[in-house]
């Protein structure tokens, strides 16, 4: 391995949550309060992870084959960014569906014209509302037509499909809905960690192949817990060292307006 080719993924450090446990409110409480302590801790950690590798996507998705260094050329294709000038109408957070659909179809073209087999899973991630238009697109957005997923003609057997649960399936695309995607700039805060830093605030969606960006685990998701006498509480803390980064620029996509 040359290296042009090497990609580093360095560990952020210690990510961690916590909570107190009082006695008195354990004891007063008619429930088991413990396992929800533990979940939501749970789910602290996994929001910043999920957030931070949205971040890495976007970053790699905006990445081009040009190297910093001695060396200016790279084995690494650009990354991919589907703008409205891509689609026949506007890409926005409560726009027309079905230029959402046109969007993922374009998101489609990309993987093939960069070697990615069809039978390759690739995802889709964009806010609920989003989500919400792609699930209820009618044809050329015109109220008078037919929602695209109760067609018969638009639908191609699995290739579209929608119910009540968190994901759909366009072009063979899974699209998924979360409230995690970065869309404020986040270049100067602090509370964020310096390499996942950018202005997120035209992103509208990410799309990603398994290997668009990587994760390195040093420590895996644990709990630890301590008796403090003085304050008659139990201390419990979720833990979890893991860092992110970009790995086949190609494999991901960016969607915002302009």
């Amino acid at each position: 391995m040359t290296d042009e080719t090497e990609r580093v993924i360095s560990i952020d450090g210690l990510l961690v949550s916590h909570i107190g446990i009082y006695d008195l409110d354990e004891a007063m409480s008619h429930f088991d309060i413990r396992s929800r302590y533990t979940d939501e801790l749970g789910r602290a950690l996994a929001r910043v992870f999920d957030k931070n590798v949205y971040r890495t996507i976007i970053k790699t998705a905006r990445a081009d084959s040009s190297l910093a260094g001695a060396s200016s050329t790279s084995p690494f294709p650009n990354g991919n960014v589907i703008l409205s000038s891509d689609v026949t109408g506007t890409i926005a957070a409560t726009g027309a569906g079905s230029d959402w659909w046109e969007a993922i179809r374009e998101m489609r073209i990309d993987a093939g014209e960069a070697n990615i087999p069809d039978s390759d899973p690739l995802h889709v991630a964009v806010p609920y509302a989003t989500f919400d238009s792609l699930k209820y697109a009618q044809v050329a957005d015109d109220a008078a037509n037919p929602f695209i997923f109760t067609n018969r003609d638009y639908t191609f057997g699995g290739q579209g499909s929608a119910g009540v649960n968190s994901q759909m399936e366009v072009d063979g695309i899974m699209v998924y809905r979360t409230n995690l995607l970065p869309q404020s700039d986040d270049s100067a805060n602090g509370d964020v960690k310096a390499k996942y830093r950018a202005d997120f605030s035209g992103t509208l969606g990410v799309g990603f192949h398994r290997d668009g960006v990587g994760t390195t685990k040093l420590i895996g998701m644990g709990l630890e817990q301590t008796r403090d006498v003085r304050r008659q509480e139990d201390f419990i803390v979720a833990k979890i060292a893991v860092g992110h980064g970009p790995v086949r620029n190609e494999g991901t996509w960016e969607f915002r307006n302009t």
